[in-house]
This record gives C-alpha cells, structure tokens and sequence, in this order.
C-alpha cells in the first residue's frame, strides 16, 4: 500500500487563464453534470511528508510543455 500524494503549484488557476497561456481559438463548453466550480490541488500533505515544494510556475510548465510538444510533433 502507498501513500497518494497531490503534486501541483498550491495556487488556483481558471480554466481561461490556461487556455490563455496555450493560445488557439477558444470556445465555450457546457458544464457538465457534477463538475465542480473549482478546484485546487491540497499539497500540504507532500510537503509535510516529503518536503516537497513546487519548481516551477504553471506559466512555465505550460511554456515547456507546449515547445516538448512542437519538437516532437509538429517539427
């Protein structure tokens, strides 16, 4: 049996503000039954155990998401 940890930054980001970070045409889908308004991942237990502490910005790891994906898949 092991431990589940949350990973993320701590901080809540709105599904625009990363669609906004990708870029692209955007449209707006209906809310789907029993999605929540918001979410946030709890990384206190990470940290605690772990002394876990996040690198990196969500604007960063999208960044470098975005040029792993083009250099794999578009060039």
């Amino acid at each position: 049996d092991g431990d589940v940890y949350n990973v993320g930054s701590g901080r809540e980001a709105s599904i625009n503000f990363v669609a906004n970070l990708i870029g692209g045409d955007k449209f707006n889908v209906p809310k789907r039954p029993g999605e929540t308004n918001r979410s946030l991942a709890d990384i206190s237990k990470i940290k605690k155990e772990l002394n876990w502490q996040p690198k990196i910005t969500i604007e960063k790891g999208i960044k470098d998401l975005l040029c792993l994906w083009n250099r794999k898949y578009i060039h």
